[in-house]
C-alpha cells in the first residue's frame, strides 16, 4: 500500500538482538530512525512562487541537487475548483482533427503526438478559440481514459475514468483544440539548478538531462502562466534519503 501524505504508517526498526522498536507517524513529518531519515523533506510552493520561465521558486534554500527527484502533490485537487487546481504544463499532449474524433465511440485520437497519460489522470481541454468538441466544456477539466498510446476517452470523475464510464461525445469541434497534462498527484520530477541560485530550482523529467545542471533551464518543463496550481502544493524529497552527515 502506497504512503499517502496526511496519514500514519507504521515503521518497525530492530534495535538490537530481540529488541524491536516500532513507530506510528505521519511519513511527511521529520522524523530520524537510526540514519535513515523516514521522512520526506517537504515544501510547500503557492502559486505565486511558481513560474512560466521553467522554474519554481521557494525561498530559503531547496536545497535539492541536480537530478535529484521530488514528488509533486496538489493536496486535494477538486475537479471543477479552481483554487484546488494543480500546476499545467504548457505544452499540448494532443491537438485532434475533427476527423479523429469518433462521436460514436466517444474517442479523441491524435496520430501526430502521444498523450502521454494513464488512466485517471487530469487533463484540460481548449477549444483554441473555435467550436468546442460537442459535450465537453472549454478551458475544462477532465480524467483521462487511456485507450491506447494516441487515442482517450474523457470522463468527468476519476471513478467514472476507472470504470471506463465516457463523456458522450456529440460533435467533432474544430482543428484548433488542444488537450494539455496537469501535474498529477504523486508524480516524479528531477530537479536542476537555476544559474546556481539556491532559491529556484527547474522541474525536469529526464534525470539525465537535469543531471547536467544546465543553468538555462534547457529541456526544462514549461509552466502555463495561466494555471501555476494552488497555495498548498508541495514539492518533496524521496521517502528513505539517507542522512548525508552520517551515510556514506
Amino acid at each position: 500500500m502506497p504512503i499517502q501524505i496526511g496519514t500514519n504508517s507504521t515503521v518497525t526498526k530492530h534495535t538490537g538482538i530481540g529488541s524491536v522498536r516500532s513507530v506510528t507517524k505521519d511519513p511527511f513529518t521529520p522524523m530520524e530512525s537510526g540514519r535513515t531519515l523516514i521522512s520526506a523533506k517537504t515544501y510547500v510552493i503557492p502559486s505565486s512562487d511558481v513560474n512560466n520561465s521553467d522554474f519554481v521558486v521557494e525561498w530559503p534554500q531547496h536545497g535539492f541537487s541536480d537530478g535529484e527527484p521530488i514528488m509533486y502533490h496538489s493536496m486535494g485537487y477538486i475537479r471543477g475548483d479552481n483554487s484546488t487546481r494543480p500546476i499545467l504544463r504548457n505544452t499540448a499532449i494532443m491537438n485532434p482533427q475533427t476527423s479523429e474524433v469518433d462521436v460514436s465511440n466517444d474517442t479523441i485520437n491524435d496520430a501526430n503526438l502521444a498523450h502521454g497519460c494513464e488512466t485517471g489522470d487530469t487533463i484540460f481541454y481548449s477549444n483554441g478559440g473555435g467550436t468546442s468538441i460537442g459535450g465537453v466544456g472549454n478551458d475544462s477539466d477532465y480524467y483521462a481514459i487511456k485507450v491506447d498510446d494516441n487515442t482517450i476517452k474523457l470522463a468527468t470523475s476519476y471513478d467514472n475514468a476507472i470504470n471506463d464510464v465516457a463523456v458522450d461525445i456529440s460533435g467533432t469541434g474544430n482543428n484548433l483544440s488542444k488537450f494539455y497534462k496537469y501535474f498529477q498527484d504523486n508524480e516524479t520530477f528531477y530537479a536542476g539548478h537555476h544559474d546556481g541560485q539556491d532559491s529556484r530550482f527547474y522541474l525536469f523529467d529526464n534525470q539525465t538531462t537535469a543531471s547536467t545542471g544546465t543553468g538555462d533551464g534547457s529541456g526544462a518543463i514549461v509552466i502555463n502562466d495561466s494555471l501555476k496550481g494552488n497555495n498548498n502544493q508541495v514539492f518533496s524529497t524521496s521517502f528513505g534519503r539517507l542522512d548525508p552527515t552520517t551515510d556514506t
